[in-house]
């Protein structure tokens, strides 16, 4: 059996909706199905229940497509978290290099191999939320930043205008306005606040024990990285001001809010 580069995506809380949102099932497997990822000339896609496999159907045969297909495959990761911010969407997945077969029969797909069962497993007793890449792959990520989680697995980080936001200022804030005016620096910076604000209201405010410890876990995960940045964050309700108090904050914000609200239209 082939070894492929497989992301094994888990919609969290997906039972719960069955039972008592049908609407909002649909908008999401609508928002699944207008990923990057199904555009990408070098990738499959399958789509069951809760379960997204993304992997790859062009085999690398240089070290150079082998970063590549991690590269891809971590941000088709970031695409479905970009579109699922403030949406109460969250999701759990495992990158990893292993054996996985997928065969298109004349009637149904069957799909399996070691890096699905694998992850399939290892997925459940994670009691996180985000992204994580197996050792298997973890040489050929040289773009996201992570943070080693077990033996096995690394977080990756892919909340990219925050990491920008700590390689500008080492979290010793306010920024300067010139990243706001004048680059992309910042561009999902709004995104990444509503995110991490998310998280810190689920880890506090959540009825369930083992939902608040799942998004505890998340929250300092992001806080060994950028300790500085979300206690200032948090301190200030996650006020944008607090990243630059010299910038006209309101059309972002309004940019922003408008793909919040069309979701609940």
């Amino acid at each position: 059996m082939i070894n492929k580069y497989l992301l094994y995506i888990d919609i969290l809380g997906f039972s719960n909706l069955v039972k008592n949102d049908y609407t909002k099932i649909d908008k999401i497997y609508k928002l699944i199905n207008s990923l990057n990822v199904h555009k990408h000339y070098a990738f499959n896609t399958i789509v069951f229940s809760d379960t997204i496999l993304v992997y790859n159907s062009k085999e690398p045969r240089s070290e150079e497509e082998h970063k590549y297909l991690v590269m891809y495959a971590v941000e088709f990761a970031q695409d479905l978290w970009f579109r699922t911010v403030g949406k109460e969407i969250f999701f759990r997945g495992i990158l990893r290099y292993g054996p996985f077969n997928h065969n298109k029969l004349s009637h149904i797909d069957a799909f399996y191999g070691d890096a699905l069962i694998e992850s399939y497993l290892k997925e459940k007793d994670l009691n996180c939320c985000g992204l994580f890449i197996d050792n298997s792959c973890i040489k050929y990520n040289d773009i996201f930043p992570t943070l080693k989680y077990d033996k096995n697995l690394n977080y990756v980080f892919y909340l990219q205008s925050l990491e920008r936001l700590m390689l500008n200022t080492d979290g010793n804030l306010s920024t300067d306005p010139f990243f706001l005016n004048s680059t992309y620096d910042y561009w999902s910076i709004l995104w990444d606040l509503r995110y991490l604000r998310d998280i810190n209201n689920l880890m506090t405010n959540h009825p369930e024990p083992k939902v608040r410890s799942k998004y505890l876990i998340t929250w300092h995960i992001y806080r060994a990285r950028y300790r500085k940045i979300l206690d200032l964050l948090e301190q200030a309700d996650f006020n944008p001001l607090v990243i630059c108090n010299e910038y006209d904050w309101s059309e972002m914000e309004e940019s922003f809010s408008e793909q919040i609200e069309s979701w609940y239209e």
